[in-house]
């Protein structure tokens, strides 16, 4: 019979995805874990909870920011950054793509924009809905759920 076995405490928890290192996002939240195969958890990366950002996913890769191979696992995470309008009661969302590296180092991919579909460089591109990512040498495929579009992050 299966069992289930407490291995760590989340707060906030959306869904569980582990990544082929044992990588663990808390999607939905602000916290990247990693869980060994001892059970051990540690916290790979906390945002800052003032933000208001959420994890929506993480692709790890052996790529750098600019694609490249290398021996380490880096990161591109989408962001959701939630803030309430001024002017109105409605909740703007701004969405990004950022990677992340080996040694925490975190660096934009595209703009903090607010929702769109917006495509051209990077940094103007909008998104609205950024889930699911894969990276390939190539660039970063995005499934663009709320536009109803895999959209692509290429190389300059």
């Amino acid at each position: 019979m299966p069992k289930t076995e407490h291995c760590g405490l989340w707060m906030g928890m959306g869904a569980v995805k582990t990544t082929p290192g044992g990588n663990t996002p808390n999607l939905g939240g602000q916290t990247i874990r990693h869980i060994k195969m001892d059970g051990t958890v540690t916290t790979f990366l906390k945002l800052d909870p003032s933000l208001n950002w959420a994890i929506n996913d993480v692709a790890v890769t052996k790529r750098d920011k600019d694609f490249n191979l290398t021996s380490h696992e880096n990161a591109f995470i989408s962001i959701t950054r939630s803030a309430v309008s001024d002017t109105s009661s409605l909740t703007q969302r701004k969405y990004q793509i950022l990677h992340l590296s080996y040694d925490k180092v975190l660096t934009p991919i595209t703009g903090l924009l607010t929702e769109g579909f917006q495509n051209g460089a990077a940094a103007q591109a909008t998104f609205r809905g950024p889930t699911g990512l894969t990276v390939n040498p190539s660039g970063i495929f995005v499934a663009d759920i709320s536009n109803n579009a895999i959209r692509k992050i290429s190389r300059q």
